[in-house]
């Protein structure tokens, strides 16, 4: 197999394989080697429709764990939608040719725009398969992490070759096209194993996000109250989950939390936008909680649905639903304590050396402009504005004109408040403002 290469470009980061397509065909052809199903399977194929029902087939042979396989009809009507944007663009660069009378150019350049627009949809049925939320741009946000366009053409085109000419291979022709598609499900496979899941700096995002398809941010936070040792926080905000579609959320927050090994999770509200996706809720309680005390408060969402949901998954998934302990506290081996509490009543009956007061929405922090230097706020619910034109003294525009906590962090008297933009959207639309979780170092 060719050794993966992983290189930053400042803009992105970037997966190649120096000899790709080679691997690829190969490892493929391998596969179908012994599952000799796949192919018995791709004779009655007939249309994207079908193609799209092997290819959900051919994902789970290679390991993918998928929802359940949707009607042909909408898989059809995507890829003639693909494929009809790719004509159109070819047919742009033949006209172009033979308008200017250079009409022996006419071939090359109508195939290679055609491909060029090919690459940025290479991973859409497969992306699809896997239940995403925003099929389109998480295909392009792969495209990317693939090497970009013009690595992906050089992937994509040799393979295409191969499937255009498999009635003179000795595959046969639906040999040669089984090879090739599940060719692409091997590559997006790598590509979504190959992405780290989170990054450090926001300057490595793209500023657009249409839906949950770039990796998240980890936003660290460090926070000094003269202490002997330290207490790490991870604060973890408005998931919005619906379904199957936010599995790779849940996998970067997983990973994040394997990477940071914090002293404590603290989750703050508005997880379930759909009952849907209580499964995956109930498998990031329980993975979190196995790493560390995992502390759950409930948001507006649980306040209008959903609320007595998502409190039995936290208590059977072995969190701890605050509204229910008037503080929970965790300690440090220097004998200092960290108190944790979601209502500012509480703070005056608490004896730790410092104070997290946790609520979904910052307002209620901000009606308390005087919180002790021992107390930390923080809190959620505003997702940066989503919309993020620039910023100003920590606060995000045009947002803070309306929402005077939508921040990043400010201070309340001697105390600090932390806003998390949010790991999830009701309405996933984002223009300079990422998903982020926020990693707290408190000294």
């Amino acid at each position: 197999m060719g050794a993966l290469v992983f290189c930053g470009t400042g803009k992105h980061t970037r997966v190649m394989d120096a000899k790709v397509m080679r691997p690829l065909w190969d490892e493929a052809g391998e596969v179908l080697a012994r599952h000799p199903e796949l192919l018995e399977s791709a004779t009655s194929v007939r249309g994207f429709g079908g193609g799209a029902r092997w290819m959900h087939q051919a994902m789970r042979i290679v390991g993918w764990s998928l929802p359940p396989f949707a009607d042909e009809t909408a898989h059809t009507i995507r890829g003639l939608a693909k494929y009809l944007t790719c004509i159109l663009a070819a047919a742009v660069g033949v006209g172009a040719c033979l308008g200017s009378g250079f009409w022996w150019v006419a071939p090359l350049l109508g195939g290679f725009l055609f491909y060029m627009v090919e690459a940025q949809m290479v991973f859409l049925f497969p992306v699809v398969l896997a239940g995403s939320r925003s099929p389109w741009c998480r295909s392009y946000a792969l495209t990317l992490a693939a090497g970009g366009t013009w690595q992906v053409m050089r992937t994509v085109m040799p393979i295409a070759f191969r499937m255009m000419t498999g009635f003179v291979r000795p595959d046969g022709s639906v040999g040669t096209w089984c090879r090739g598609c599940l060719s692409i499900v091997i590559w997006h496979r790598r590509v979504c194993e190959s992405k780290r899941g989170w990054v450090d700096s926001e300057q490595s995002l793209p500023r657009l996000e249409i839906g949950p398809v770039h990796q998240l941010l980890l936003r660290h936070e460090s926070i000094q109250r003269g202490l002997q040792g330290r207490f790490r926080v991870l604060w973890i905000s408005d998931l919005h989950w619906r379904g199957a579609g936010d599995a790779g959320t849940l996998l970067s927050i997983l990973k994040i939390a394997r990477h940071s090994r914090p002293d404590v999770f603290v989750l703050g509200g508005d997880f379930l936008d759909n009952a849907n996706a209580a499964d995956l809720f109930r498998r990031l309680v329980r993975r979190l909680a196995g790493i560390a005390p995992c502390v759950v408060l409930p948001g507006n969402h649980e306040a209008w649905k959903a609320g007595s949901l998502v409190r039995s998954i936290v208590g059977k998934s072995g969190g701890i639903w605050l509204p229910d302990h008037p503080e929970f506290s965790i300690h440090h081996s220097s004998g200092e304590r960290l108190g944790i509490v979601g209502d500012i009543g509480l703070l005056e009956g608490s004896s730790a050396e410092v104070r997290l007061l946790c609520v979904h929405n910052p307002a209620k922090i901000g009606r308390f402009p005087d919180l002790p230097k021992h107390t930390i706020g923080l809190a959620g619910h505003l997702h940066g504005g989503q919309w993020v034109l620039w910023q100003k003294g920590g606060h995000l525009f045009p947002a803070a004109w309306v929402y005077p906590h939508n921040c990043l962090r400010k201070k309340l008297g001697g105390s600090d408040l932390i806003v998390c933009r949010g790991a999830g959207d009701t309405l996933p639309l984002r223009w300079n403002c990422p998903r982020e979780v926020v990693l707290c170092d408190i000294s």
